[in-house]
């Protein structure tokens, strides 16, 4: 529909920057090659209006995740909620990095604003859960995502966030329970979907559980990150499994490395580490 729209009307900086808004989100859920054409689109607004709020807010986000900027991106958000500060999702997107970053404070007006100003948001509800996580409120955090999960059952990414929520607090069976009506809402029918092994305190779901032909639940760069945290959870001391996964994400340019590596409480073992030192400050967060 954007690009319709910039065929249309090739000097329409909003056509321009919805392009790059949905250019983002395709390489959020697993296009990377999305993330070049998002920057070439939001450029091409803000030639043509140098405050056009939405580009620099979708520049912001792939600065971040794709470009592994964490400051280029704080500046670009700023930028955006200067240009438009009624912009709720700018904020909530903001909040996010700023949650990411370690920016708790800051990040929890910033998620408290955005709600303020778009209170029946999916998305932005949705994003409160990362600003809590990224706190370690975990009950607020799991609270903010039933609540999301409540107000939008069909709404698929509440679900991985459920899934990490009743994990992270060992509620294995709820942890599987969430990962099922995922899969549902994602298209496959209830008699497909194989439960994984209730009595496993393994983190969930593992890829060699996942029904033969199913669609893909989590992408490799997350499957990745989430054996390197089983690796601590199950084993404390085999630190050196887990940086290799690390640092092969970094190698391997896993965009989902920036947002968790300083987040998972269980990577919290390798902080006396220098090469997990090396990564954050390699990633700009340290």
């Amino acid at each position: 529909m954007f690009k319709q729209a910039t065929d249309l009307d090739p000097n329409s900086a909003e056509a321009w920057a919805g392009l790059a808004d949905a250019l983002h989100t395709m390489g959020v859920y697993g296009d990377e090659a999305a993330f070049d054409q998002a920057k070439v689109a939001a450029k091409k607004a803000l030639e043509i209006d140098p405050s056009q709020a939405q580009a620099l807010m979708a520049l912001g986000a792939v600065a971040f995740l794709y470009d592994w900027d964490p400051a280029q991106s704080e500046d670009y958000l700023r930028q955006a909620i200067a240009a438009r500060p009624s912009y709720a999702m700018a904020h909530a997107i903001f909040a996010t990095i700023l949650g990411h970053r370690g920016k708790i404070e800051e990040a929890i007006q910033e998620i408290k604003l955005a709600a303020i100003l778009d209170p029946v948001s999916v998305t932005i509800n949705s994003f409160a859960w990362h600003v809590y996580f990224c706190a370690r409120r975990y009950d607020d955090a799991l609270q903010a995502i039933i609540a999301t999960n409540e107000m939008d059952p069909t709404f698929r990414p509440a679900y991985w966030r459920l899934v990490t929520s009743w994990e992270q607090k060992g509620e294995y069976n709820k942890a599987i329970d969430a990962w099922v009506r995922g899969r549902i809402v994602g298209g496959e029918t209830p008699e497909s979907v194989t439960r994984m092994p209730r009595n496993s305190a393994l983190r969930l779901p593992r890829e060699d559980h996942a029904p033969t032909g199913s669609t893909n639940w989590i992408d490799p760069a997350r499957r990745s990150f989430r054996a390197a945290r089983r690796d601590l959870s199950h084993a404390p001391g085999n630190r050196e499994e887990s940086l290799k996964t690390l640092e092969e994400g970094y190698q391997r340019r896993r965009h989902y490395l920036i947002v968790w590596i300083a987040v998972y409480p269980e990577f919290d073992a390798l902080r006396s580490e220098p090469r997990y030192q090396k990564l954050l400050h390699d990633l700009g967060l340290s």
